[in-house]
Order: C-alpha cells, then structure tokens, then sequence
C-alpha cells in the first residue's frame, strides 16, 4: 500500500491492503465533503424554522391561513430536495473528470511501456 507518512494514522488495515493506493487529496475531499453536507442540513434547519416563526406570527395576526403556510414549508423543501440532487450531480461531475484524467494518464504510460518493447525487440531481431 502507498501511504504517506503522515496518512499512517488514518488507514487501520495498511498491512492487509497492499494494493490500495490513498491519496492525501481523497482524505482532504471526504472532510470537506462531510463540512458542507452538515453546513447544508444546518441552513435548511435554520431556514425551515424561520419560515415557521415568521409564518406563524403571519398566521397569528391573519394575513395568510394555515394552509399557505404548509403549502410554503412543502414547496421549500422540493426545491432544496432538487438542489441536494444538482450538488450531488456536480460532485459526481467532478469525481468522474478526475477518474477519467487517471485512467487517460494510465493508457499513455501503457503506450509508452508496449512502444518501448518494440523497440526493444526490433533491436533484438535484427541480423548483422
């Protein structure tokens, strides 16, 4: 397994997972993934229940029924459902531009590795 020194810490099974490599990146996305995930449900905690605290007291005083209310809280939380999906999307995006710029890096270290055995065995071949 290729680990940073600094990651030791972080990877429990090192010895069993010979073939897995860790980037320090990954452990650095995952974190910041984890930070905005609970950034997120803490805004839409905090915008839900000031749309109730202001609603209620709307409610309270007679400018809108009960109904326009509930039907505000639902209409919310279908668009943050789409915006949850379009953030994931756009993670999703972003992962498989990196995977695909790997796997490219791979096939042209396989070009040059197959390029440098033909030429090694023309070398080989041939009669002087």
């Amino acid at each position: 397994m290729v680990v940073s020194e600094d990651l030791k810490d972080f990877v429990p099974f090192a010895p069993v997972m010979e073939t897995v490599v860790v980037f320090p990146t990954a452990i650095e996305e995952a974190a910041a993934l984890a930070v905005m995930v609970w950034a997120a449900f803490l805004i839409v905690n905090v915008a839900t229940l000031a749309v109730l605290y202001v609603g209620a007291t709307q409610v309270d005083a007679g400018i809108i029924e009960r109904g326009a209310l509930i039907a505000l809280l639902n209409y919310m939380a279908q668009i943050l459902v789409e915006l949850i999906k379009l953030a994931n999307l756009i993670i999703t995006m972003t992962k498989s531009v990196a995977c695909g710029d790997r796997i490219a890096n791979l096939l042209k270290e396989k070009k040059e590795d197959s390029a440098e055995e033909n030429t090694l065995t023309e070398k080989e071949n041939r009669f002087e």
